[in-house]
């Protein structure tokens, strides 16, 4: 936890350097692999707050997108059945892609596929078959 956190705000300082360097926010945001968005939300801070307004604060992730309901019934569904048994065809395995698309027909949802992949980790037991092909 403390590497992340250290990791976070050199990141930040990073960025701070760079731009007060005179490098270009978008140049800024292709170096340190994160948005512009995100590099002028460091910006804006540092302005607004100095270097103390550069401290993170608790970030608490993004929303859950799947009720505890719908979690559990794309669950049922996996463990117990095949992509064939509930309307796609000729598959007998589970993707990150066919999962993506039942949660996106059965409850409206589109998730990125990194969410997809620590869902299908943690969730399901270790009996099902998940493949990421």
């Amino acid at each position: 936890m403390k590497q992340a956190q250290k990791r976070r705000m050199y990141e930040r300082y990073q960025t701070l350097y760079l731009y007060l360097q005179g490098t270009e926010i978008e140049q800024i945001a292709h170096t340190i692999n994160r948005s512009v968005k995100t590099v002028k939300g460091y910006i804006q801070a540092y302005e607004t707050g100095g270097l103390p307004g550069l401290q993170m604060n608790h970030s608490p992730g993004a929303p859950v997108r799947l009720t505890s309901e719908q979690q559990e019934k794309l669950k049922q569904t996996i463990v117990n059945s095949v992509p064939h048994d509930v309307g796609f065809t000729a598959r007998d395995h589970w993707t990150l892609e066919i999962i993506a698309a039942l949660i996106k027909r059965e409850f409206g949802v589109m998730l990125p596929e990194t969410i997809l992949a620590n869902l299908t980790l943690c969730a399901f037991p270790p009996v099902v078959e998940v493949c990421v092909c």
